[in-house]
C-alpha cells in the first residue's frame, strides 16, 4: 500500500502503525506546491521521513521489506536520509531500496566503504529517471557496496523532469570504478536503452565484474506524460541484425554466456 505523508500528520499516537508496515512509499511531490522552494519541501519531507525511520521506541518490531524513497538530492537533508535508511536496512529485514531522482540534481557517490553497512543485505536495486546524457558509470559503486545484490534496475529519461527554478546546477560525474568482483548479481536491466558509447561501456564494466550474471535486458524509452519522449527519436535497435551487432560487441572478449534480451 503506497502511502505519501505530510511531517504534521505523523503523530506519536499513530507513528508506531507505520513501522509495521511490509512497505513504505515517501514521495517529495506529495510535499510540493508553487509556493515552496526546493529547500522548504526537502525540510519537510526529511523531517517526515526522519521520524517514520527513527529507532523504535515501542515494543513493536519494524517490518518494512521495501523501502521507495523519491527526493531531490540535495545537502544537508540528503545526508540525515541517507543515516536513516542505514538504520533501518542494518535491522535486516529490508530487502527491497528504491530511489526516484527528482529535477536537475545529480547524486555524488560516496565510498562504497561507507555505504556497504548500508546496501550490504540489498537484493533489488531500482534507479529511475537518471538524465540520459548522464555518465553511467558512478553506478557501479551501489554495485560495489551491496555484495548481496541479485537484481539491478536503472532507468534514464530525456526529458527534464520536474524542472524547477530552485534545482541546483547539474555536473555531470565521472566515477573512478575499482577492479572489483561481484559475486550475487544475476539480473541487469536498462530502461531507456540507446547504442551510445557510454550506455554500452557502463554494461560492459558491469559485465566484467559482476562474474555471476546471467541475463540483461535492455528496454526502449517508456511513454513519459510529461514530455514526448518517444517522439524524440531513438537509438534502440529496431531489426535483428541491429540487435545482434549490440550482442556482439557487448559480449566481445567475455567468455561467459550471458543472455542478453531486448524489449521494446
Amino acid at each position: 500500500m503506497r502511502m505519501a505523508i505530510q511531517a504534521s500528520a505523523v503523530s506519536r499516537q499513530w507513528r508506531h502503525l507505520l513501522h509495521q508496515r511490509s512497505r513504505l512509499l515517501m514521495n517529495v511531490g506529495d510535499f510540493r506546491n508553487s509556493k515552496r522552494t526546493v529547500d522548504q519541501v526537502m525540510a519537510t519531507y526529511t523531517d517526515a521521513t526522519l521520524k517514520l525511520l527513527s529507532p523504535l521506541t515501542c515494543k513493536c518490531r519494524r517490518t518494512i521489506k521495501t523501502l521507495q524513497l523519491s527526493f531531490y538530492l540535495t545537502e544537508p537533508y540528503i545526508s540525515s536520509i541517507g543515516h536513516a535508511v542505514g538504520d533501518v536496512v542494518k535491522s535486516g529485514i529490508t530487502e527491497h531500496l528504491e530511489f526516484a531522482i527528482y529535477a536537475e540534481i545529480w547524486v555524488k557517490p560516496e565510498n562504497p566503504e561507507q555505504l556497504s553497512p548500508i546496501f550490504g543485505k540489498l537484493r533489488d536495486v531500482d534507479l529511475c529517471n537518471i538524465f540520459a546524457e548522464c555518465d553511467l558509470s558512478w553506478i557501479l559503486f551501489i554495485l560495489e557496496a551491496a555484495p548481496s545484490l541479485e537484481k539491478f534496475y536503472s532507468s534514464r529519461h530525456p526529458c527534464e523532469l520536474n524542472k524547477s527554478e530552485d534545482s541546483a546546477e547539474r555536473t555531470n560525474l565521472v566515477w573512478q570504478t575499482f577492479n572489483f568482483k561481484h559475486l550475487n548479481l544475476k539480473l541487469l536491466v536498462i530502461q531507456g536503452f540507446e547504442e551510445e558509447d557510454m550506455v554500452m561501456n557502463y554494461i560492459r564494466l558491469v559485465m566484467e565484474r559482476a562474474v555471476g550474471l546471467k541475463r540483461i535486458e535492455l528496454h526502449d524509452k517508456r511513454q513519459c506524460s510529461k514530455c514526448n519522449a518517444l517522439n524524440l527519436g531513438s537509438k534502440f535497435p529496431s531489426d535483428e541484425a541491429s540487435k545482434e551487432w549490440i550482442r556482439q560487441q557487448l559480449t566481445y572478449s567475455f567468455s561467459s554466456s550471458i543472455e542478453i534480451v531486448f524489449k521494446e
